[in-house]
């Protein structure tokens, strides 16, 4: 009895968080399962917006009926933050890395955090800005053309990235449900 004790204090306390993000997809019809309440939950949660390094918008949200679908408007920036599919795809890129950050899990005024949970609003999360020039990668992809190939940019005193440019590249906005 102590050693099944010790096994399903080791499930629920240590792989507690492993278990509810599992997803399963079925070899016969490829249908994929996963936990209902996170992909709900990601689809309540306003994202912050990923922005460039004068304010443009990379990524945002838009909320429609109180689900919130990922949007990006710039296809030549887009595909540097990744994705945020959590119906299909989940999420890549910096969609993933900071992914507590945009989803408003790392907040900065406990104060609000703690008001919002009291009355029942969904965390907003936080904007999330980078050192990528907008209009550089716009030329940078002017540049390209149709050629395969990759244009990167890094000032050198600060190293920051103004430029990740390749061709080809993917669509994010196509990944969106």
């Amino acid at each position: 009895f102590g050693v099944l004790a010790l096994q399903l204090v080791r499930i629920q306390a240590w792989q507690q968080a492993e278990i509810a993000s599992r997803v399963a997809v079925d070899r016969s019809t490829g249908e994929v399962a996963a936990n209902p309440r996170i992909i709900d939950e990601d689809l309540r949660v306003q994202r912050g917006r990923i922005l460039d390094r004068r304010g443009a918008i990379v990524a945002e949200t838009i909320m429609d009926g109180g689900l919130a679908r990922r949007s990006y408007p710039d296809p030549n920036t887009a595909y540097v933050a990744g994705f945020f599919s959590p119906l299909l795809y989940g999420r890549s890129g910096l969609e993933a890395t900071y992914d507590a950050v945009l989803r408003g899990d790392v907040t900065l005024d406990t104060w609000t955090e703690w008001a919002g949970a009291l009355l029942g609003r969904p965390p907003k999360g936080l904007d999330l800005q980078l050192t990528l020039d907008a209009t550089l990668q716009q030329r940078a992809h002017e540049l390209l053309g149709d050629r395969v190939g990759a244009v990167v940019l890094v000032e050198v005193r600060t190293g920051a990235v103004l430029v990740l440019a390749s061709n080809p590249h993917f669509d994010p906005e196509a990944l969106v449900t």
